[in-house]
């Protein structure tokens, strides 16, 4: 096969890729409105209504546009999570739990750190952290996967049980904060905040880190021949 024959095949099937992405994206959202439509007069509540306030609300003020960006961030790193291990066809089901942990690890250096020396670079030891933490609890799925066959979907689900009683434990004797009134950390000094992008909203640098994320993910995915290897 030449290389012009090799570009067409390879045009093609980028073609293809796209297609299914979007053929397979919308199709859920259908199916996802038809389930609304079907369950919500079930619950004494108009469908119509709801959709109409749905999309009325969401793009009503920035403010409203912006808690969804906020809420966006955290999806789409965990949903990142799950791709990867997903494209070797694996199930990593417990990327809830990773990213608990990443909080835990993150929260931890900040509070540590937060005052005491810059900002930008307690932001970069506390994104280091929750990096590492996310990875550690992934890399012990896929210890027990490799070395012992574990099921991945089984151990992936109840690492995340784990973490969650590891998180209240945490938030009850070391974590919690100065007062002891309260099931919750002190607050991060401001310093250690992530710089706010958009006037009127709490949405900060983080949604930029998450598409940015994404975007590498997906290079690593199918420009790369590691990524090649982790999908065939």
């Amino acid at each position: 096969m030449d290389k012009r024959e090799e570009r067409k095949k390879l045009s093609f099937t980028n073609t293809q890729s796209i297609f299914d992405v979007l053929f397979w994206t919308t199709l859920a959202i259908i199916l996802g409105l038809v389930a609304s439509f079907i369950f919500l007069p079930l619950l004494g509540v108009n469908p119509f209504y709801a959709v109409s306030v749905m999309f009325s609300e969401t793009f009503s003020s920035t403010f409203n546009m912006g808690n969804i960006l906020i809420k966006t961030a955290p999806l789409i790193l965990t949903g990142l999570a799950f791709a990867f291990t997903y494209k070797a066809n694996l199930y990593n089901i417990g990327a809830q739990g990773q990213f608990y942990a990443g909080c835990i690890c993150a929260s931890t250096v900040s509070l540590s750190l937060g005052g005491k020396m810059p900002g930008f670079i307690v932001i970069l030891f506390s994104l280091i952290a929750a990096v590492l933490g996310g990875a550690i609890i992934g890399l012990i799925i896929g210890f027990l996967k490799a070395k012992f066959n574990a099921n991945e979907f089984l151990i992936s689900m109840m690492s995340t049980y784990v973490i969650q009683y590891v998180m209240q434990l945490l938030l009850r004797t070391l974590l919690q904060e100065s007062k002891h009134e309260y099931l919750k950390t002190d607050y991060l000094d401001k310093s250690t905040w992530l710089p706010k992008i958009l006037p009127g909203t709490s949405v900060s640098l983080g949604i930029v880190f998450s598409v940015l994320t994404a975007i590498i993910a997906w290079y690593i995915l199918y420009r790369t021949s590691m990524g090649y290897r982790i999908r065939v």
